[in-house]
């Protein structure tokens, strides 16, 4: 009878390419701030599984984060799993980003988070919404303050 050797037909994922994971990251150069996102296969079942609606009804947005004396957010409507924001004439400011699905209850998971950046704005531009971006936006949609708050149900 022959001896099997498990060790010769083991699988070893370290030789296979890495494997995919989520990402948000801010770029910034001296009159552009460049915001690219990738969203997995993976994570968009588990999204849908948790906010409890199917992947393509769920609200999928960028949410561009200034900290200044208050956190304000601009949010992008995104409808790809990944992709380029391209944003000038910001203020000179720290930013990040959040990488947001919400549902139709407005419940909101925060799948990624970009690291903080300063971006100094060189062209001396004070417009604080005078954006060109790759995907559309609404004319309408402007710098909004936030206000966060959280509620514990102790079960007893």
């Amino acid at each position: 009878m022959e001896t099997y050797h498990l060790l010769n037909h083991q699988h070893i994922i370290r030789n296979q390419s890495p494997v995919s994971v989520d990402n948000i990251e801010i770029f910034t150069y001296p009159d552009v701030v460049l915001v690219s996102w990738k969203l997995v296969s993976s994570t968009k079942i588990a999204v849908s599984s948790l906010l409890g609606e199917d992947f393509n009804d769920l609200l999928v947005r960028v949410i561009l984060c200034r900290q200044n004396q208050f956190k304000e957010e601009f949010a992008f409507k995104i409808d790809k799993c990944s992709g380029v924001l391209e944003i000038q004439n910001l203020e000179t400011d720290t930013y990040f980003c959040d990488l947001v699905v919400s549902n139709s209850k407005n419940e909101s998971i925060v799948i990624k988070s970009s690291t903080k950046k300063e971006y100094h704005n060189h062209n001396g531009i004070k417009n604080q919404l005078n954006w060109r971006k790759v995907v559309e936006m609404k004319e309408s949609e402007t710098w909004v303050p936030m206000f966060s708050g959280y509620t514990d149900y102790d079960e007893e």
